[in-house]
Parts: structure tokens; sequence; C-alpha cells
């Protein structure tokens, strides 16, 4: 599981459906860098005393979209690759990002993804989560009004 922390800096909330805003944060630095967006099958009460607090967020590294290109997509990040495990169908990936827990995210690929492309350890990659396949993790604390 990939986890990163962030501030919710806003939402939008349509029909019972929020489209979160998270300032992600480099655990070492306040730095504001990236954002990342989250969308939760949820009413506008549940996010207003989010605001502001540092939330966690989680996804799947199956649920990680790889490319060489890509354009025009919200949580899409470039990173470098540090490690890459193959077995007969697959390629899990390791890719350098600041924001992240321990400072990398762990992607999952097709194997023909890494041999058509010609990519090795060092390389950059372009990397995306689709809002809809990212988790919320909340404490008690952050759930208390």
């Amino acid at each position: 599981m990939n986890k990163l922390n962030g501030i919710l800096e806003y939402f939008v909330e349509q029909k019972g459906i929020l489209r979160l805003f998270v300032r992600v944060l480099d655990l070492n630095s306040e730095v504001k860098q990236n954002q990342i967006s989250v969308l939760l099958l949820e009413d506008s009460a549940f996010a207003t005393h989010l605001l502001h607090q540092t939330l966690q967020l989680g996804f799947k590294e199956s649920n990680i979209v790889v490319a060489t290109k890509l354009e025009g997509v919200c949580n899409a990040f470039e990173s470098k690759i540090l490690k890459i495990d193959k077995d007969n169908l697959f390629a899990r990936l390791i890719l350098e990002f600041k924001y992240a827990e321990k400072g990398v995210i762990n992607a999952l690929c097709a194997l023909d993804f890494i041999k058509n492309n010609g990519l090795n350890v060092g390389d950059s990659i372009l990397w995306h989560i689709p809002e809809s396949e990212i988790m919320l993790f909340l404490d008690n604390k952050n759930l208390q009004s």
C-alpha cells in the first residue's frame, strides 16, 4: 500500500460526491509543491471538520497507471525508477517520490511495458493515480467534531 500525507486545502461537493484537494507534504519539509485530488461518496458535512487538517492517503500499487507520456490528467507525477523487480508477467517498479512514506511509490505494470520502452533503473517515468482509487485513512481524533 502506497501512503502519503497531506493537508486538506478545500473541497467541492455535488449530490453526495466530494472532490477533495489535498496538498501533499514532504515529511521532511513543509514546502507547498504537489496537490492530489480524491473522490469520495460523502456529503460536505463529512469533510468540513477535516479542512486544513493532516490526512493520510493510500492507494494500491496495482491501481497506478505508468506511462512514457501523460497529458491532461490530474494526479500525474514524474519519478525516477529506483528498482525493477520482474517475474514472467509483471514488473514492480520502485519509484522515487519524496512525498510518499519512505520516499517511494510502488507500481505494478505489465512486463511488456518495461521491455517495449527499454526502461531501466535511473530512467524517469510518468505515473497517474485515478481520483477514485485513493483511500482516505482517518484516525479517531480526525473524526471528532
